[in-house]
């Protein structure tokens, strides 16, 4: 049976995410199954295509649209569909904002999109 049944195809949900939890929490889960995936040394599976590299894929180009501010610092909330809800805070936590460099690092990495890094 393969690991992922059940999962979404995309993230092209039309709901207000956090963008700190949905990074540290969806985004760092789907990096971290892939990278076990793919390790051969761990043995847990052998059929995987990389489809959680696929959506951290979908799910990091969903959450970019944060990051699109005069400081790069992102908004705190993204819709998924749509981007940045109306009337969100430019407010932002630069330590919170800092921690996500991890996420969309490896992301990067992975993908070799280096808009993320």
């Amino acid at each position: 049976q393969r690991i992922w049944h059940g999962f979404p195809q995309k993230f092209n949900f039309d709901v207000n995410v956090s963008v700190f939890e949905t990074t540290i929490r969806v985004l760092g889960g789907l990096l971290s199954g892939h990278l076990l995936a793919v390790d051969a040394s761990l043995n847990l599976t052998t059929e995987y295509d990389g489809e959680l590299l696929a959506l951290a894929l979908d799910l990091g180009e969903r959450l970019a649209p944060a990051f699109e501010t005069p400081t790069s610092i992102p908004y705190g909330t993204v819709n998924l569909r749509y981007g940045i809800p109306r009337g969100e805070t430019p407010v932002a936590s630069l330590a919170g904002a800092g921690s996500l460099s991890i996420e969309f690092g490896v992301l990067s990495a992975l993908t070799g999109d280096g808009s993320f890094a």
